[in-house]
């Protein structure tokens, strides 16, 4: 019986995963990430003073630094996007040269790979039998772009690269272009660039980027040197900071008060606001995320304010991602900055796509938009592609062609490898395994019978996978790559693919962006992937497949490069079609409209209906709805406009999306404007909630439809159910391991039937960690990794709870707001409470060791530190460790209640009012807390602790909740406060629950009964009727092992010992209430501000 948490070292982190690699796109039946967090095409923002996106880091900025610049992340595609490669194509059949093969092997065998069973069509439909005529569509390259792949091409060696710099640094090109020498730049910038001249696309560009100020948009083929531009516009925007120095030969620039040049990565787990603050304050140049830079920009603190005013260049890597489903916040977040930060220079890069020009138009200033737009073609990519498209007989079944066109694969390695590196791309993780398992046994079977090979491998070289089915596959040069592996083991499969220990890698998306491997051939095995039941197959987009082509040929590593698509016969020339880039890139925005005009109203960017039609029109779908309104047309619109024209259409979508706001309590509508259909329009506090927490709109409506007396398990299905999850579908690999959940003992909300949805797996996964349950699994690393999925899952899970939280709160519902902060804290600290897993919230406590300290009966933190450290001692390395964990227990802010009456006014018979005065009490020193927190803020999650106070009457009817920060609560001499109690209802017993929400386990639960006599209450007191518990299984009193005349824990580390004299130890330590100060305070109401948080 093992857990994957049980193989964690007692040291060793939980999540052990690298937030940049989620393939999105692969699907088994796939239904993300984050965190988005991102695995489909991504883009990255850089800021100088400038910020860079990435869409693959996963999600939010204004105005950066002096010096900050924004450029893409290393690991991830910058905010650029899918590349797109124009190039005429013909018709021809393959040659006939196929090389010798033994007479004894049997057509149709591996041993035979150069034949195959299947028939395919020409242009002209004419059927060819066999593999020797197996339909091909070539692509005819012009004399720019060079011939195909050569047997005796030079592989790519040191002195290879060398020849081709000192090529280089002659200045020669092709094409009649000049370039530009290095020595054009200013002295202190030479040695960034190893280098001597820029190539031909940098050489065209060089004036606009480095010696000029205007926004620039430059689409090019992948390859071609983008980052570098990038390098560019940041050192112009250095110089015209001053900046002067270097701080050392490595090439590192200081600023012009002599600082080191800083850059930042801003990601979905940078820590607190706080933290993000700090890193900006001090960066040059920031690495993010449309989404991270969309919700840092939605603040309106003094982060967002110097964001606003540092800001001098946003540069945008991948811009292509418009036209896909995160493109929108690209979208939103430009018209932002368009709009609040005029001056701020945009610098974009794309691949090549056909309406480049639409994107200047958008980016570019209203005087002349199209000024500097570059649009470089083929004739530009540094490395020749050699393309070809096979189609197969699929006979119309998807499930049917997978398995044929795992078939043809190997003879097509054979003819197309020339003993060069292979990636292979398929849509689902499931399909990497059955083709790589084909592929090698096909080689096999070749090796043995002497025939011609794709490549030869050496079993000296053979890289030890630590797992038998992957040591297989390694063995003929061969590995498997997809983000269900883990992260050290993906990293080891890149490492030998280029250092020449593996021949081949079939993949998923997480190589098709953002990784430089020196694949000399790319396959794209298959056109259509898996979404899902519901959704079934659906093709890949141009933006899919280029980005797919982009990593055959690489300029470091080849002279020339391979493509192939196989696909079914019947679709040959949709992707000849495709590949020549004539799909026009449209935008995205208004398929989620009413959510983006959500933050945009809180953030008073739009205060009515003409705001919202102007800040629309600083967006991509207002450039694009007037080039193409029929895309925008909707045909199963509601209330569709009666013209088809684009003006009736741009306004229809901002008139739907503020009415289904103003619908669903979002939005409020004001004063009427002086034209005819304006009004003002201002949010509401669940819309307010909306956008703080960054929750997706339908995830929000089901929220706000809470029951007010939801319990637990019905927040928990709440949360499960989110849309943010829907992309962490049930994959086959996980079925075995979610059916041994869905009825495991340890499973406290079970499932009666199959997990059959997103939901049904989020909902599991989360118990599984809470319980730090142990299962029977047989881990398959080639299908899924549990690790990987649950942080995609809490990455995402916190704000979701938080938005409940808040919601429930903002409408005063007792049971579940009561519920709501049990589901924040456990999601949290990802534990039950009333387990011993809380203490995987303490350092360097592992999963063996609680599972140990739960046989124990060590349930609780009070419990650890009454228990004898010598009893303890046998689950730790050795007494003193046991010491300092009880010294981190302590450290821990903790908290107690005492409730007394300050007053009773009866002086309205008709509304009395019970005062009461709440002291919040330490369970520990101040200065241990003072100590952890100032710890916590300094680590990489930079938690920010806060103190929740829920008080209830004894039918959990609402009385009064507050939310403070303990920094501040820390600050304050006085650490008590009133409530006020109206009497118009029954109140008999008021529960006070104190907690800390970002640790399991910290809450405290004190009951204070009135004893009001009935004489006090008025003649119509209403009666509470029962309410069902909201707790996670039964109310939990975490404080039952306190010493029973109620003191507290004393500090010696030898608490609860047998041999220890000190008499605090056995019987604790009265707890001190501060001293009541004169001043008069404010009686708490009831009544909430708008925002329950802080």
């Amino acid at each position: 019986m093992t857990s994957f948490i049980d193989e964690l070292e007692d040291d060793q982190p939980f999540f052990d995963y690298d937030p940049d690699d989620d393939d999105e796109n692969d699907a088994d039946p796939l239904p993300e990430e984050e965190e988005a967090v991102f695995g489909a095409p991504s883009s990255s923002f850089s800021a100088a003073g400038e910020t860079s996106f990435d869409a693959e880091a996963s999600p939010t900025p204004a105005r950066l630094l002096p010096g900050q610049s924004i450029r893409p992340l290393t690991s991830t595609p910058s905010l650029s996007f899918p590349e797109h490669v124009p190039s005429p194509y013909f018709v021809k059949h393959i040659d006939q040269d196929r090389g010798p093969s033994p007479a004894d092997a049997a057509p149709g065998e591996f041993g035979q790979p150069y034949r195959s069973q299947y028939q395919a069509e020409d242009s002209d439909g004419k059927l060819w039998e066999g593999f020797d005529d197996l339909q091909t569509v070539v692509a005819d390259e012009n004399s720019d772009i060079g011939p195909g792949p050569i047997d005796d091409e030079p592989t790519v060696t040191p002195e290879v690269l060398k020849q081709r710099q000192e090529m280089s640094r002659k200045g020669r090109s092709t094409s009649g272009i000049t370039l530009v020498s290095t020595d054009r730049l200013c002295p202190e910038h030479r040695s960034v660039f190893s280098f001597g001249v820029f190539n031909k696309v940098q050489s065209r560009v060089f004036e606009d980027v480095y010696e000029g100020d205007d926004n620039l948009v430059i689409s090019a083929p992948t390859g071609s040197g983008k980052t570098t531009i990038f390098e560019l516009a940041f050192l112009r925007t250095l110089l015209i900071e001053k900046v002067n120095d270097w701080q050392d030969r490595m090439g590192k620039l200081r600023d012009s008060d002599d600082n080191p040049i800083i850059c930042a990565a801003i990601t979905g787990d940078s820590g607190t606001s706080s933290e993000m603050y700090t890193k900006l304050r001090k960066a040059h140049l920031v690495v993010t995320t449309p989404e991270k830079f969309d919700s840092i920009t939605r603040r309106t603190g003094r982060l967002a304010q110097e964001l606003r005013e540092r800001l001098l260049l946003i540069m945008i890597d991948e811009i292509h991602i418009l036209g896909e489903d995160r493109g929108a916040t690209l979208e939103v977040v430009i018209a932002r900055i368009k709009l609040n930060c005029p001056n701020v220079r945009l610098v974009a890069v794309s691949a090549t796509v056909p309406n480049i020009e639409d994107i200047a138009r958008w980016l570019g200033s209203q005087q002349d938009p199209f000024e500097l737009s570059n649009d470089f073609g083929e004739e530009y990519r540094p490395v020749p592609l050699h393309r070809e498209t096979y189609g197969i007989d699929g006979g119309g079944n998807e499930w049917q062609l997978g398995p044929k066109l795992d078939r043809e694969l190997y003879p097509i390695l054979v003819r197309h490898a020339k003993g060069k590196p292979v990636l292979v791309f398929c849509p689902t993780r499931n399909a990497c395994r059955k083709t790589a398992e084909q592929v090698s046994e096909a080689y096999r079977q070749s090796k043995s019978r002497g025939l011609r090979l794709p490549w030869s491998f050496d079993l000296k070289k053979m890289i030890d996978m630590k797992d038998e089915n992957l040591n297989e596959l390694a063995q003929h040069g061969i590995a498997v790559h997809h983000a269900g592996l883990d992260y050290d083991l993906r990293q080891k499969i890149e490492a030998g693919f280029r250092d020449g220990r593996l021949q081949m890698i079939v993949s998923t998306s997480t190589l098709a962006v953002g990784v430089n491997l020196p694949a000399h051939t790319v396959i794209i095995k298959g056109t259509m992937t898996w979404h899902g039941a519901p959704a079934g197959f659906r093709e890949y987009t141009d933006i899919e497949i280029q980005q797919m082509m982009g990593r055959a040929g690489r300029p470091q590593y080849d002279t020339s490069g391979t493509v192939i698509i196989m696909c079914d016969r019947s679709k040959v020339k949709k992707y000849q079609s495709m590949l020549r880039l004539e799909t026009i890139l449209e935008s995205c925005l208004h398929r989620n409209l009413s959510e983006h005009i959500n933050s945009e109203i809180g953030l008073k960017t739009i205060r009515s209906v003409s705001d919202a039609q102007l800040w629309l029109k600083s967006s991509f779908l207002f450039v694009r709805i007037q080039q193409n309104p029929r895309h925008y047309a909707l045909p199963d619109a509601p209330n569709k406009p009666q013209g088809d024209s684009w003006e009736d259409w741009f306004n229809h979508y901002v008139k739907q999306s503020l009415e289904r706001l103003e619908q669903d309590g979002f939005v409020e509508r004001g004063e009427e404007g002086i034209n005819p259909g304006d009004y003002e329009v201002q949010q509401s506090h669940t819309g307010d909630i909306m956008s703080s927490c960054m929750i997706a709109y339908n995830t929000m409506c089901m929220i706000v439809e809470m029951d007010p007396k939801s319990t637990f398990e019905q927040l928990l299905g709440m949360l499960a159910g989110a849309e943010e999850f829907k992309d962490l579908r049930v994959r086959p690999g996980e079925a075995k391991i979610l059916n041994q959940l869905r009825q495991h003992p340890e499973i406290r909300y079970q499932l009666d039937d199959q997990a059959k949805n997103y939901a049904d797996k989020v909902f599991l996964l989360l118990q599984y960690t809470f319980g730090n349950v142990t299962i029977n699994e047989d881990k398959n690393l080639e299908t899924t990794s549990i690790k990987q999925t649950l942080y995609q899952i809490f990455t995402r899970a916190s704000r979701i709870a938080k938005a409940i939280l808040q919601v429930a709160a903002t409408n005063r519902f007792g049971p579940a707001l009561r519920a709501a902060l049990t589901l924040y804290r456990t999601v949290s600290g990802m534990a039950w409470e009333d387990t011993s897993v809380v203490f995987r919230q303490i350092d360097y406590i592992g999963p063996k060791t609680i599972k140990n300290l739960g046989a124990l009966g060590v349930k609780t933190f009070d419990q650890f530190l009454h228990a004898d450290t010598t009893q303890l001692q046998p689950f730790f390395k050795s007494y003193n460790v046991v010491c300092d964990r009880k010294k981190d227990v302590r450290a821990l802010p903790r908290y107690m209640a005492t409730v007394e009456e300050e007053s009773l006014d009866q002086s309205n018979p008709k509304k009395p009012v019970l005062v009461l005065r709440i002291t919040i009490l330490p369970k520990g020193r101040k200065e241990d807390m003072k100590s952890e927190v100032s710890k916590k803020k300094k680590s990489s999650w930079g938690i920010r602790y806060n103190i929740s106070a829920l008080f209830l009457r004894q039918m959990d009817s609402f009385i009064y909740y507050r939310r403070m920060s303990v920094k501040d609560w820390q600050k304050n001499k006085d650490t008590s406060f009133l409530v006020r109690v109206d009497l118009d209802r029954r109140c008999d017993i008021v529960t006070a629950i104190i907690a800390v929400d970002e640790i399991a386990g910290s809450e405290y639960v004190v009951e204070y009964p009135t004893n009001l006599a009935a004489s006090v209450y008025p003649p119509d007191v209403k009666e509470d009727t029962p309410i069902p518990s909201s707790s996670q299984d039964e109310p939990v009193n975490l404080d039952e092992n306190d010493p029973p005349t109620g003191k507290l824990p004393c500090h010696h580390t030898c608490s609860g010992t047998t041999t220890c004299a000190h008499k605090c130890c056995k019987d604790g330590v009265a707890p001190q209430s501060p001293a009541r100060t004169k001043t008069k305070q404010p009686i708490a109401t009831g009544r909430l501000s708008p925002k329950t948080s802080e």
